[in-house]
């Protein structure tokens, strides 16, 4: 009778564990079926910031950039910084005008954007001449912009930008206090008007592709993925 008892007991032992195992599992399941639905229906916006993560970082951990925030930071590097982002600039806005000249709202829309001037005005505090900053060397114009989704992803890499470089003024600011005085241009950028700015582009992008299972939308991604790539190549070769 003892022995039977011992048997029994093991056996509801067993079989509450496998249960319980079960019932985990299966919540387990469920749970990354609900995470995958919220992921499906996150804004085209969302999913960019969440599918771009990792290019972002990667661009931020360049040298040209990361030396922004160094203590022995000059203005000789600062100067060259901007001229390396001018000659990418360049290239990516020409080619989003083109890309979108066909759809007259994008197209008004990019046109009062442009930063490229913000730029110039920068360059020609630190004493270049016009004919100088022209001929800055620039990279070859990447292939994979052709198309207006595409356009968007390269936009909200450019935009985008204008947020951490509200940061990097208040930096440079503090670090050069009278030496940039017209020379922060480029990364004052919109000023007080930025969030509103990337609001509004959010709330653009977001309009045209409010279906989030819209097959653009992974062309967008992929568009913006490879901008922070090509960014960073850029940005890692020698000093201009």
């Amino acid at each position: 009778m003892q022995n039977y008892i011992v048997v029994i007991a093991i056996f509801a032992k067993y079989f509450i564990f496998f249960k319980c195992k079960a019932t985990y599992l299966n919540f387990d399941t469920m749970k990354n079926t609900a995470l995958s639905s919220n992921n499906a229906l996150l804004s085209v916006m969302d999913k960019l910031k969440l599918e771009t993560k990792a290019n972002h970082t990667q661009t931020e951990k360049v040298s040209s950039m990361k030396r922004l925030f160094a203590s022995d930071y000059s203005l000789t590097e600062y100067c060259q910084h901007l001229k390396k982002v001018y000659g990418y600039l360049s290239v990516l806005e020409l080619l989003l005008l083109q890309g979108v000249s066909a759809d007259k709202l994008l197209h008004e829309f990019f046109l009062v954007r442009r930063k490229q001037a913000w730029l110039k005005q920068d360059l020609i505090s630190f004493g270049l001449t016009e004919a100088e900053i022209l001929a800055l060397p620039k990279p070859q114009p990447p292939s994979y912009i052709n198309s207006l989704p595409s356009c968007l992803g390269v936009y909200y890499v450019l935009e985008g930008s204008s947020l951490g470089g509200q940061m990097i003024c208040q930096h440079l600011t503090q670090h050069f206090v009278d030496a940039t005085a017209n020379k922060l241009r480029f990364y004052q950028g919109y000023g007080s008007e930025t969030r509103q700015k990337w609001q509004q582009f959010g709330t653009l992008v977001n309009a045209r592709f409010p279906d989030p299972q819209q097959p653009e939308i992974n062309e967008i991604i992929e568009a913006a993925k490879l901008t922070f790539d090509w960014l960073a190549d850029w940005l890692k070769t020698n000093p201009v």
